[in-house]
């Protein structure tokens, strides 16, 4: 079990540095398998993240005497998983049932749009889990919470812009056979920028909005798409010449185009709003995700003067139990 889990945020200048701290007992055999932990982070092609200062020690328990080993760095490794995503891993050495593992680090984020947040519960029970960020004047966020114990249970301190969560003997949280969407009831808070000052004059500061309705989100993600080629009828057309679309009316035009995308791509991959891929790896793959194979089927319908636009209908199964009120992205 997590006996402590805390991370604390500050902002300097346009970069988001937290502060992560963890204290685990292992209580069972299979509970070793926490000797190994990962901590992964998106470096991207400009150090987008960046962990360092990464600390970690072992206890163990010999007829009742603690030892304490400080971990080295032939413990301590970084690991390329690609397409810009990196991961340390720490590797506790001789741990036992009753070994209690500490480790810190911290991490620097350029990405000052949507912050990480925090996640209260994990896997595993939590005894003691608490966040605390401190905001500045000239960057204003939207906060949502999520789960039962964070509306009703939490420990909350506001003041002088620094805002703290704490939750206590928090239940593990982790997916079994049939039950779906539960990352829908984690304990968790978000903050999405909401505006940023861009000015200070005599008459008050002057600011920018940033994301703050559904019409602005919708039109980035329209912007998205067509850069991603998902809105470009050409490579489609191409694509569809062995159909006959010249005949019937749209609804049979529109029936001819969905068995074409059912027979003739794979179907696989995680549901996002984001895609991965571009039109033309789509079409070279023959495999996408749910969102880009139904792109790509708007993308058939809009060849043939068919008029089709995505709409969002929920957002179960993406973190969220609860309507959002304004544009959230983690919520879409």
């Amino acid at each position: 079990m997590f006996l402590v889990a805390s991370g604390e945020s500050r902002f300097f200048s346009n970069i988001l540095e937290t502060n992560y701290f963890y204290r685990i007992k292992i209580l069972t055999e299979a509970g070793k398998e926490y000797a190994d932990i990962p901590i992964g982070y998106f470096a991207g092609s400009t150090n987008v993240e960046v962990v360092s200062a990464i600390k970690a020690q072992i206890t163990t328990y010999t007829n009742g005497v603690p030892e304490v080993t400080t971990l080295g760095k032939e413990s301590i490794f970084q690991v390329d998983l690609g397409n810009g995503y990196k991961e340390f891993r720490i590797s506790f050495p001789n741990a036992q049932v009753g070994s209690i593992l500490e480790f810190s680090f911290k991490k620097a984020d350029k990405n000052i749009e949507f912050l990480d947040g925090w996640s209260f519960q994990r896997s595993v029970p939590v005894l003691f889990s608490n966040y605390q960020i401190t905001m500045i004047p000239q960057l204003e966020y939207k906060m949502i919470g999520q789960g039962e114990n964070f509306y009703h249970r939490s420990e909350k301190s506001e003041g002088n812009g620094v805002y703290s969560w704490t939750l206590r003997d928090l239940y593990s949280l982790k997916g079994e056979p049939y039950m779906k969407n539960y990352q829908d009831y984690v304990d968790k808070v978000e903050f999405q920028l909401s505006r940023y000052q861009t000015a200070a004059t005599t008459s008050g500061p002057e600011w920018t909005d940033h994301l703050n309705t559904w019409e602005k989100l919708g039109d980035e993600l329209i912007e998205y798409y067509s850069v991603r080629g998902f809105y470009r009828t050409n490579p489609l057309e191409r694509e569809v010449l062995s159909l006959d679309l010249s005949k019937g009316s749209q609804k049979d035009k529109a029936e001819i185009a969905y068995y074409y995308i059912r027979d003739n791509f794979i179907n696989e991959g995680e549901d996002l709003i984001y895609t991965k891929q571009t039109l033309p790896q789509l079409l070279k793959s023959k495999k996408g995700a749910p969102g880009e194979l139904m792109l790509a089927y708007m993308g058939i319908l809009k060849s043939q003067g068919i008029e089709c636009n995505p709409v969002l209908i929920g957002s179960k199964g993406h973190g969220r139990s609860d309507i959002v009120p304004f544009p959230f992205f983690e919520s879409v």
